[in-house]
């Protein structure tokens, strides 16, 4: 019973803080005759509360005994009433007093009820407060209820009573609320309201009016104007309340006040802009100092630099255009209009130069017609200049000068003498001109130019054309030589005479003849021959001639004063041998062979020898002696070298290459040395396999050290193969192996060694890297080694641990099960406790789930919150324990508890109690199942408590349908709580990392598992990606659409009261924020698998609870400040570990983050909850003593019937208790009128049929939010 009592009380308070509208209507028809007895008896109904489905009658009368109270209830506001309650007689023991009656009474909706006092003594009157009504004698019935005489003894006196219900109206966004049957409004100052001011519940249940709303006031502050030269946005500017309006000036202008102004709070009917007025002032130096351009001038005056205005004008100097314009204005880019101005040289300033003159050329680049240009002007040879060598463009835009003339310069080519015996007539000697006719005397004739003209020659003297003229008497085709065909030695001259003769046959005497010698078809004129001549007087010319060198016949000519005197063959013939001039060529003289380029002892060489003359010409082997060679060593001791004829040209000179070492080898013709010689001959030393030389002459000496020779040759010891090693002596390279620290793939010796592979040691020599501890190679690979996921379950060498088996001993071994990362040995004992354990907690937290469900409201369920938000940071924790980062040893620790949130199925240990071949997979397959565990763990806790419900009928607090109802919203928190691990178990399918650089990937958190095998394919990949959409969309997108669906299903009360397990922690506009707490988990797994390198999925993980954090800071979505500080101090405490693990391995700040922060979570959220707790239980406590308090009454509380118990949440009806006509305890008030007179000014009526008027009550309270704070 006292359990009813607290449920109703708290329903009550619940309702008072939901401003709900339940609404009383009241009707009363008085007796209509008087009477004296009437007179003295009044009936008053007070209203304490009708939140609830619970009405309060008091009456204050001085009657001690004879007073009865009777409840009738009716479909109809006129017939068919049933009496539904009596209390019998209620006596008092005060008598000539007042005393104070009470009758508690459940309503239920939409039935009409009259509530009736009746008595039996006509000397005792009814009061209650101010409101005393005087009734008269009237009908026999009152509502179709007879009485039981028609005087005022056994009077009956009462009031007609219909509940119905009215959604409440929310408070308008920046306005007010004044709950009640009439709720009134307003709106803060800077709104301006929209809508009906007030609304009254009718008796429909349907508010007058329409909805009201808070708009901002329109024109709420007075209009901003755009400051002069500037400009507002937006314009106009909006001139509601927190409505801003930007200021700019113009380019060129500088703002003076307010850059934005506010329009703020001043009174109801008008705001105030903040800040001041903006201006916007002229800049006075806007566009940068402008100069004159290179060669302008710029205009006296000073330049405005304001924006607008301009700057010129602008003048160029004598020869110069403007470019650009001549004035330039101040732009609002703070630029110059147009482009930078200039001056550029007039190229075309005068006319075109004056014509280079005839017979003259420009001396100079005469192009340039621009201002002060010049142009230089020259006469060819043989001329004369008359005239300016230079004009220049003047300012007159005219050339100085014109063209000049060029005269053939007199005597450009020098004078030359008449020839003897001959006349000629004078020469002045200018280009062109001609010299001559010289003219012979007579009997004489002329040899040369008759005529010579002047060509140019030089700039200072010209040449004249032909040969020079002279007279001769000697006729050659008289003439006699005794010149014949002859054999000449290289380099000998050829002699003959020539006999001059005039035509008479006479020797001439005169001496003055030209004789010249050339090869045949060569002749080019007098005088251009090699031939030397000499006139031996009186008779003769003695004429010598070298021909040329080369061996052979050669054809030459012989000339007299340009006439040919015949043709004759000279057979050359090669000089004397030449040992200078003579060669040799061939192997024996030269340091080339195939091994390195030396020769080796005892190699057989030879070389060819040609004599030659001093002009290279062959002489032939005839009549010469043999070469003769000397091959001698250091020391002076000679080497045989023989000679021999190979053919008419040449000898052969042969040798057998002596010892090794350096030689020298000479040879001579005629004790004279030939071409090069002496040549150095180098012989190199040969050395064993295991030997080596330092140089190419030896000694040989063992090879040292990690070097080996393997041939008979001079090359020097090699070195190994890169980080080999070998002794000394090594003769080949098999006898290179590795060095300790490196391996040779495949074992094989003599090639280069490569580093040893990461997680692995190298003996050297041939043999094959081992895994080091904590390593495992990867699938029997030699040389490739991968981490094991736990290095302790690693020993080394291909080994695993004990307890640990397969691949990179990531399985447990028989009698072991996994817990994390680790292989623990199975204890029978622990594994039945631990299922034990599990199935118990299991069990107690469903039936917690259902119990909460049944019996708490919202107030209550929120008293959870710190519970959830410790559970959901507990679970994420745990997750992130996953990442493969350096942990603590006590951050492990604490992790691995942790994963008991997350339920851990390794808890159980299947493998120890059972065969599994895959135990993996089993374990997978059950965190699948874990929605269905948690059903049918809910189904037999509704069951039991069903069966408790059937045996008690009757006495149960909770129907049928009440704890089944309990049980579907129970299920909705279960899958709240599995979500996580339900995903992190299903998204790591996907999370696979390459072992080593084989090819091979594995599961990141089951290293046992393969990925993309057959088995991968066709099993585990498609059981994750099913469950992977059904549990990691499938829930959130369940939650939400519940939750979206109930809300516009329910009205805010009966949302509120049936879902207070899932949106009463969280305020009004967030009331979906539950779906994002599973999107936040969503996110963290994403974020896990995403990456297969630990600290990228921790950073991954950091960036995802950092934006978290800041969404729940900025969005406030629980009621209570604590929690949503606690949120966000879990999130940013996880973040702390999470760095705290990426620290340096070892680090103590690390360290102190990891541990630290793991702990200050767990303390925070212990705290929470027990500040929750005590929280909750004061509030029920208080909650439960103020439905007990009464200034005036004391409370007779009923029995809640089945169909209105909060748990089945079945019926839209409310509590309300606490009767009584002038008072409301929650703000407001509550007032009933009558025909014939006003209860209080602020009683308001509507007329809802004849003689009867709608009397409501006005209740103001807190909202949800601040009823759960």
């Amino acid at each position: 019973m006292w359990a009813s009592r607290l449920l109703c009380l708290a329903l009550a308070v619940l309702a008072l803080a939901s401003s709900a509208r339940a609404v009383l209507e009241f009707y009363h028809t008085p007796p209509a005759n008087s009477g004296a007895a009437a007179a003295a008896a009044t009936v008053g109904i007070r209203i304490r509360s009708y939140t609830g489905t619970l009405i309060q009658i008091g009456l204050k009368t001085n009657i001690g005994s004879g007073i009865t109270y009777q409840v009738y209830r009716s479909t109809s506001p006129s017939s068919g009433w049933s009496k539904v309650y009596d209390s019998g007689l209620v006596s008092s023991s005060i008598s000539g007093g007042y005393t104070s009656h009470s009758l508690t009474y459940s309503l239920t909706s939409n039935y009409y009820y009259i509530v009736r006092a009746r008595w039996t003594s006509t000397t005792r009157n009814f009061y209650y407060g101010d409101n005393v009504v005087p009734y008269t004698n009237g009908p026999t019935t009152y509502g179709g209820i007879s009485s039981s005489t028609n005087n005022a003894v056994n009077r009956i006196y009462g009031v007609r009573i219909k509940l119905r219900s009215c959604t409440p109206l929310p408070k308008p966004a920046n306005g007010n609320v004044n709950p009640g049957t009439t709720t009134t409004f307003s709106c803060n100052m800077g709104y301006t309201l929209a809508g009906s001011s007030s609304r009254t519940c009718q008796t429909s249940g349907v508010w007058t009016g329409s909805t009201t709303s808070c708009p901002k006031k329109a024109n709420y502050c007075p209009s901003l104007a755009a400051p002069s030269n500037g400009a507002r946005s937006p314009s106009p500017c909006p001139r509601k309340y927190q409505n801003s309006c930007s200021f700019s000036c113009n380019a060129g202008y500088s703002r003076g006040g307010s850059s934005s102004r506010t329009c703020n709070l001043n009174t109801f009917s008008s705001g105030v802009w903040s800040g001041s007025t903006t201006t916007c002032n002229r800049i006075n130096s806007f566009c940068p100092a402008l100069s004159a351009p290179s060669n302008g001038v710029l205009s006296a005056g000073t330049c405005s630099r304001y924006v607008g205005y301009s700057c010129g004008s602008v003048s160029c100097n004598t020869g110069y255009n403007r470019v650009g314009p001549s004035s330039r204005t101040c732009q609002t880019n703070a630029r110059w209009s147009s482009s930078a101005w200039s001056c550029a040289l007039d190229t075309t300033y005068c006319p075109a130069v004056p014509p280079a003159p005839t017979n003259g050329v420009y001396t100079s680049s005469c192009s340039a017609r621009s201002y002060l240009a010049s142009c230089s002007r020259g006469c060819n040879f043989g001329y004369t200049l008359s005239g300016a060598v230079t004009t220049t463009c003047q300012a007159s835009a005219l050339w100085s000068s014109g063209t000049p003339s060029c005269l053939l310069t007199p005597g450009y080519c020098p004078s030359y003498p008449v020839a003897a015996n001959a006349t000629r007539a004078p020469c002045d000697g200018k280009l062109g001109s001609s010299c001559g006719p010289t003219q012979c005397a007579l009997g004489l004739t002329l040899v040369g130019a008759a005529t010579r003209t002047c060509t140019v020659g030089s700039a200072a003297s010209g040449i004249w054309s032909g040969l020079e003229p002279f007279c001769s008497s000697t006729s050659a085709a008289d003439s006699l030589t005794t010149a014949t065909a002859a054999t000449i030695v290289a380099g000998t001259r050829w002699a003959f005479d020539v006999l001059p003769r005039d035509a008479g046959g006479v020797p001439t005497t005169a001496g003055v003849d030209i004789v010249d010698v050339v090869l045949a078809g060569t002749f080019a004129g007098e005088g251009t021959s090699t031939a030397n001549s000499t006139w031996l007087h009186p008779t003769k010319y003695a004429v010598t001639y070298k021909p040329p060198t080369l061996a052979g016949d050669h054809s030459v000519e012989i000339w007299l004063n340009s006439y040919l005197m015949g043709t004759y063959v000279l057979t050359v013939v090669p000089a004397a041998v030449s040992a200078p001039h003579s060669d040799a060529d061939g192997e024996g003289i030269l340091s080339v062979t195939e091994d390195g380029g030396l020769f080796l002892p005892g190699h057989a060489t030879s070389f060819v020898v040609t004599p030659r003359d001093a002009y290279g010409n062959k002489v032939g082997t005839a009549g010469i002696s043999l070469p003769v060679g000397l091959l001698r060593d250091a020391l002076g001791d000679p080497w045989p070298v023989s000679a021999t004829i190979a053919d008419a040209d040449t000898f052969v000179v042969s040798y057998i290459v002596p010892a090794s070492g350096r030689w020298t080898l000479s040879l001579t013709l005629d004790l004279v040395p030939i071409g090069a010689s002496p040549w150095l001959i180098t012989v190199a030393i040969e050395c064993h396999p295991g030997t080596s030389a330092f140089s190419v002459t030896g000694p040989c000496v063992i090879c040292p050290e990690n070097t080996y020779s393997d041939q008979i040759s001079l090359r020097e010891c090699l070195p190994c193969p890169e980080a080999s090693q070998a002794g000394v002596g090594a003769s080949t390279v098999t006898n290179c192996t590795c060095v300790t620290g490196m391996y040779s793939p495949g074992g094989v010796p003599g090639v280069a060694c490569m580093p040893c592979p990461l997680g692995a040691s190298c003996n050297g020599g041939v043999s094959n890297p081992t895994a080091r501890p904590g390593f495992s190679p990867v699938d029997g690979s030699t040389d490739s080694f991968v981490q094991c996921p736990n290095p302790s379950a690693c020993a080394g060498n291909g080994a695993c641990s004990s307890g640990y088996k397969g691949r990179l001993c990531a399985e447990c071994d028989l009698g072991f099960y996994r817990l994390g990362a680790e292989c623990r040995r199975c204890k029978t004992e622990l594994t039945v406790i631990m299922v034990v354990l599990l199935l118990v907690l299991a069990f107690v937290g469903c039936g917690a789930l259902v119990y909460l469900n049944v019996q708490l409201s919202g107030s209550h369920m929120y008293g959870a919150a710190g519970a959830m938000i410790g559970l959901s940071a507990l679970q994420i924790i745990a997750l992130v324990g996953s990442i493969d980062v350096a942990w603590s040893k006590t951050a492990r620790a604490i992790l691995d508890g942790l994963s008991f949130a997350n339920f851990n199925v390794d808890l159980t240990s299947p493998e120890c109690s059972m065969t599994l071949s895959n135990p993996w997979l089993f374990r997978f397959i059950l965190t699948l199942c874990l929605p269905v565990a948690g059903a049918l763990m809910l189904a037999l806790v509704a069951a039991l408590v069903l069966l408790y419900v059937v045996h008690h009928q009757g006495k149960a607090e909770v129907g049928v349908s009440g704890v089944i109802q309990a049980a579907g919203r129970s299920y909705f928190q279960v899958l709240n709580v599995v979500y996580l691990p339900l995903i992190s178990a299903t998204f790591g399918v996907f999370d696979c990392v390459q072992v080593g650089s084989t090819g091979t990937y594995v599961m990141a958190n089951a290293a046992s598992q393969l990925c993309y095998t057959h088995f991968y394919w066709a099993t585990v990949f498609p059981l994750a990606v099913v469950f992977s959409i059904a549990y990691g969309l499938g829930i959130p997108l369940a939650l939400g659409g519940m939750l979206w669906r109930a809300r516009r299903q329910h009205d805010e009360i009966m949302f509120h009261l049936k879902y207070a397990f899932l949106v009463a922690r969280y305020r009004s506009g967030m009331k979906l924020f539950e779906v994002a707490v599973l999107v936040r988990k969503l996110l963290v797994v994403i974020a896990l698998v995403l990456f297969g390198n630990g600290r990228h999925e921790a950073l991954l993980v950091v960036v995802v609870l950092a934006a978290t954090a800041m969404h729940v800071s900025r969005a406030v979505p629980y009621v209570r400040s604590s929690h949503n500080n606690l949120d966000t101090g879990a999130l940013l405490a996880t973040m702390c570990v999470i760095i705290g693990a990426l620290a340096e391995q070892g680090s103590a700040m690390g360290e102190l983050a990891m541990t630290g922060g793991l702990i200050a979570i767990l303390v925070a959220i212990v705290a929470s909850v027990v500040y929750d707790v005590a929280t909750m239980r004061k509030r029920r406590n208080d909650e439960f003593a103020e439905g007990l308090e009464s200034a005036d009454h004391e409370a007779v509380t009923t029995k809640v019937e089945s169909e209105f118990e909060m748990a089945s949440f079945g019926s839209t009806s409310v509590c309300v208790y606490e009767v009584g006509a002038d008072s409301i305890t929650a703000g407001g008030t509550a007032t009933v009128g009558m025909p014939g007179g006003s209860i209080g000014p602020q009683a308001s009526t509507a007329v809802v049929g004849p003689d009867t008027s709608l009397h409501s009550a006005t209740l103001q309270s807190a909202t949800f939010d601040s009823f759960y704070q």
